[in-house]
């Protein structure tokens, strides 16, 4: 069974089990069997993470907060696990050490993604604490390099518009156009990885003028993989 870490934030989990459920369906006529467990973290650190400045006491709550998480899923018998959250991914991975349940990595699907479509220089459109810890920095492994955005405060201000935002933000367009101007700024750019999950709702209307990898669409083509696999 899959295990979903939720809540971080809540409203791309709400897309991520969205656009699963469909997909499952899609491929078999049935609903995937999996446990979203909703592990908020607090507004605080939500913020901190967004702006990339995290301190190491904070970092130590998270890895708390998210083992919590974790240990639920493994009473319930999950054998898998996925989080609709780039941010805290680097969090997760070491805390699985050890338990019965196997990551389905967002960020190695999503560079696979990447890789599939001849993609070789993507702006980075994520938080502050995404980019300066390099979330995707294995994409060199695969001969893609990352570009920073000419302006991360920009992009900050473009996550805080998206995030709780049920339906995206209220300036849906405006929002389109601040990430294709962020994106539009870095010279020689093959296209636009969304590395927040948040920013998933800016994905069609950003198609339209360049190149999308999504991080959120890529796990769910890897979740429903999982979950349909003879």
């Amino acid at each position: 069974m899959l295990g979903v870490i939720g809540g971080v934030g809540p409203v791309a989990t709400i897309e991520f089990y969205r656009l699963l459920v469909a997909e499952v369906e899609a491929r078999t006529g049935s609903w995937p069997d999996l446990l979203v467990h909703s592990q908020p973290l607090p507004l605080r650190l939500v913020h901190a993470a967004l702006a990339g400045t995290l301190a190491a006491a904070e970092h130590a709550e998270i890895d708390a907060l998210l083992g919590t998480a974790l240990d639920t899923l493994e009473r319930a018998g999950c054998d898998l696990v996925a989080m609709p959250c780039n941010t805290f991914h680097r969090h997760l991975r070491p805390l699985l050490a050890g338990r019965h349940l196997k990551l389905i990595d967002m960020v190695n699907e999503t560079i696979d993604a990447a890789a599939a479509r001849g993609l070789h220089r993507l702006v980075l459109l994520a938080t502050g604490t995404s980019v300066d810890h390099e979330a995707y920095a294995a994409a060199r492994l695969r001969g893609i390099e990352i570009l920073r955005p000419a302006d991360q405060s920009h992009v900050v201000a473009l996550v805080e518009r998206c995030v709780g935002a049920l339906h995206g933000p209220r300036d849906l367009d405006a929002a389109v156009r601040a990430a294709a101007s962020a994106a539009g700024a870095v010279t020689n750019a093959d296209g636009v990885l969304l590395g927040c999950t948040d920013l998933t709702v800016l994905r069609d209307g950003l198609s339209r003028v360049t190149p999308v990898v999504d991080s959120l669409t890529c796990l769910v083509a890897a979740c429903a993989d999982a979950l349909t696999r003879a």
